[in-house]
């Protein structure tokens, strides 16, 4: 097993990913007693619109690396990370000027003082830099690097935090980790802007920007949509509900994200060998490998669903517990993130961004929709239940993509019920014994034994 490739950096991710991850993780407690639920629920609306902002600030540049990397010689691909430096730049440069034409009017519009809105802009432009070498980092199979730096954002942003919460902004506690968040994320990104720009000639060649404007524009639509998906929720719900509701939803949701980053670390090491493997007409050996990555990550979602309710109640003061109840709506959505990484995958591959898009506004628009009815008169759990809804339609609709419009399926759509259905059942079984830990973890090591016994093949 550690001789193979993809297991081996798929380890190496995910323990990484869960160190990275439990610095925030196990600073959660701390966080919500140092800020009071309205102001955990301001810091998660600065960050539903600075995640936004990042889409705009530099067209997610980023995210044409992966095909850069396939499709060019060493030297062109060094050359075309510097271009798309550069033209992230001029972006970056416009946006600016676009914002101090307008900023009190934007101040205004989205509630955020226009001191914040130009942090905002900086903080979004260099994590897209550090996206972007973490990016690099990845395709190039540098598992180390990739973790180093993530460690050393995540690390900072912590400590900083907190530092600036207790000695300098005491009453308005939202500021200091908005602020605490900010400045590692500006420097480490600066750091790696210097770098990129002084190991390489500047020569600035436009079929490189073409290159990456023709895949990485749709992706806007896609991002945008994302945001949509994922955030929407919490504007809609600080307008209808305020902060404090909008506090126990963001809190509850960014708990649940534990399993979404666990997918994340695993799709690290997934995606590079998943290319080399199509490109090299592997599909016997993609198929066996997919099957097992749908198990494993399904026993995953599974196994944190049965132990949440204990650890959010030691995350967080009882004010937070009435988020119990719409918990599993989310762990199930972002199940359905990770099924729908099968058919996107195979997308970017092909370099079909407009059908990622399309698929990914089609879900975005039947959430604000949904989000209008449902919020106002169900608050946090009619959050749950839209986001849900739609990430189960874009599963749909990516999957109805790859199988009717690109003639392409991994896996057979009984795999995919299956495992829905497992899921499904243990939700049921959380809602029915949540109050009963050992009755959960029993059934749960049952159905782990069982499921490695007769399905996991290496």
């Amino acid at each position: 097993m550690l001789n193979n490739i993809l297991l081996r950096n798929g380890l190496l991710y995910t323990i990484g990913g869960v160190l990275l991850q439990g610095v925030n993780f196990f600073t959660l407690p701390i966080f919500t007693r140092l800020l009071n639920v309205e102001s955990f629920g301001i810091v998660s609306i600065y960050n539903t619109w600075l995640s936004i902002l990042a889409i705009f600030i530099c067209f997610q540049s980023y995210g044409s690396i992966g095909n850069a990397k396939i499709n060019y010689t060493e030297e062109e691909f060094r050359e075309y990370i510097l271009n798309i430096v550069l033209l992230s730049t001029v972006i970056f440069v416009l946006w600016i000027l676009i914002f101090f034409i307008f900023q009190e009017k934007i101040s205004q519009k989205i509630n955020i003082s226009i001191n914040l809105i130009y942090v905002m802009l900086l903080q979004s432009f260099f994590n897209t830099i550090i996206v972007l070498k973490t990016t690099i980092y990845i395709y190039e199979q540098k598992v180390k690097e990739k973790l180093i730096v993530s460690f050393i954002n995540i690390f900072f942003n912590v400590v900083f935090s907190i530092l600036l919460i207790k000695y300098l902004y005491i009453q308005k506690t939202y500021i200091g980790r908005i602020i605490g968040g900010a400045v590692p994320t500006i420097l480490l990104g600066l750091f790696y802007y210097i770098e990129i720009l002084k190991r390489n000639l500047i020569k600035v060649k436009i079929k490189y920007w073409k290159f990456c404007l023709t895949l990485t524009i749709p992706l806007v639509f896609h991002g945008l949509s994302g945001i949509v998906l994922s955030s929407a929720d919490r504007l809609m719900l600080e307008k209808f509900k305020g902060f404090y509701e909008t506090g126990i939803y963001s809190f509850i949701y960014n708990f649940g994200m534990i399993i979404s980053m666990i997918w994340g670390a695993l799709n690290s090491a997934w995606i590079p060998w998943y290319y080399e493997n199509l490109k090299d007409k592997n599909e016997q050996k993609i198929k066996k490998y997919s099957i097992n990555y749908l198990y494993i990550f399904t026993m995953l979602s599974i196994g944190f669903l049965m132990i949440s309710p204990e650890i959010i109640k030691m995350m967080a003061p009882s004010k937070y517990w009435k988020g119990l109840n719409f918990f599993p709506l989310i762990l199930l959505g972002n199940y359905f993130v990770f099924l729908y990484s099968f058919s996107v995958n195979y997308e970017f591959y092909c370099k079909k961004t407009k059908y990622i898009a399309i698929a990914t506004t089609s879900a975005a628009i039947i959430n604000f929709l949904l989000n209008i009815y449902f919020i106002p008169r169900y608050g946090g759990i009619g959050a749950a239940s839209t986001t849900l809804i739609a990430y189960f339609c874009m599963f749909l609709f990516h999957e109805m993509i790859t199988r009717l419009k690109l003639k392409y399926s991994i896996l057979k759509k009984s795999c995919y019920i299956k495992e829905i259905v497992k899921v499904c059942f243990f939700i049921i079984i959380y809602y029915l014994f949540l109050e009963n830990l050992l009755l959960r973890v029993g059934l749960l090591i049952l159905y782990v034994v069982i499921t490695i016994k007769k399905n996991i093949r290496i």
